[in-house]
């Protein structure tokens, strides 16, 4: 990189170098590097394409670069995920927020209306769920909790800067160990759901993440089948659940809900790309 690069040159070299590498979806990957080592947004590139990069920048590309082939993801690299319009910190220690997760909020918001509710957040990782809703909800309280104390320091760290850490609790708990005896109105998680055998699969960055919050089992579904026998102990009489879920665990997870008496019917929630995403029931 001793020549003199401009954006344009940068971006087209840099997403020949990742397609090499086979990163998938070089070009976008290419931008939200660029972008932000010019401390801008994408659409910057565009507009002042030929504005030359800084030996500062450039250093600081190479060294993306090369954590990026690695396997490391954008967001580590950045320490920095945006997810439903908000900042979170993100670390190795937690699972990256992804867009699919912002169907179980939008869910939560849109059937809880504006009245006072608590949320019970389970294996809360960055907090971008829980921290979501109590941002868009300045009413409601919440639980965060994890197995994990690094992703719940992460977590606290994240209720902090959005201005909601008088409004939520961190603890360490393995579901709801920590919260025996306690009702919420609410109980969200995007919790384990990859089959085992399916993770070496993954993409590399993927597969960096913490391994206990993708693994679900031998067919994904040992923590969902924990969630849902015991949460009716934990929400109160007309409460919601909303689990996230892997694009074929729809019907399984139904079944698992409807076999319960304690419940209401499951509805399945489905992405943009028409693949089971949600779960969410009622407890009667």
């Amino acid at each position: 990189m001793n020549r003199t690069w401009d954006l344009r040159s940068m971006l087209s070299w840099m997403t020949g170098y990742l397609q090499d590498k086979h990163i998938p979806d070089a070009r976008l990957e290419a931008e939200l590097l660029l972008a932000q080592a010019v401390g801008q947004d994408r659409l910057y590139l565009y507009t002042h394409y030929d504005t030359p990069l800084t030996t500062a920048e450039l250093a600081r590309l190479k060294s993306w670069l090369l954590r990026r082939v690695a396997g490391e993801s954008a967001a580590v690299i950045f320490g920095e995920k945006e997810f439903m319009g908000l900042p979170f910190r993100v670390t190795a220690d937690v699972l990256i927020p992804r867009g699919d997760t912002e169907i179980l909020v939008t869910e939560v918001l849109s059937r809880r209306g504006d009245a006072p509710q608590t949320v019970l957040d389970i294996g809360t990782g960055s907090g971008a769920i829980l921290g979501s809703l109590l941002h868009y909800r300045p009413q409601w309280h919440g639980t965060a909790v994890d197995c994990s104390p690094a992703a719940l320091a992460v977590a606290a760290d994240n209720f902090a800067a959005l201005g909601v850490a008088s409004r939520a609790v961190t603890e360490e708990s393995d579901l709801f160990s920590a919260v025996v005896g306690e009702r919420f109105d609410v109980v969200v998680s995007n919790p384990p759901y990859i089959p085992t055998g399916a993770i070496p699969t993954l993409a590399p960055e993927v597969r960096r993440e913490p391994h206990s919050a993708l693994d679900g089992g031998a067919d994904g579904l040992d923590v969902l089948r924990r969630l849902v026998r015991q949460a009716a102990e934990h929400v109160v009489a007309g409460g919601l659940c909303a689990l996230e879920i892997g694009y074929e665990q729809g019907r399984a997870v139904q079944a698992l809900v409807q076999a319960d008496e304690r419940y209401t019917a499951p509805k399945v929630v489905r992405d943009l790309g028409g693949h089971d995403r949600v779960v969410i029931w009622e407890v009667k």
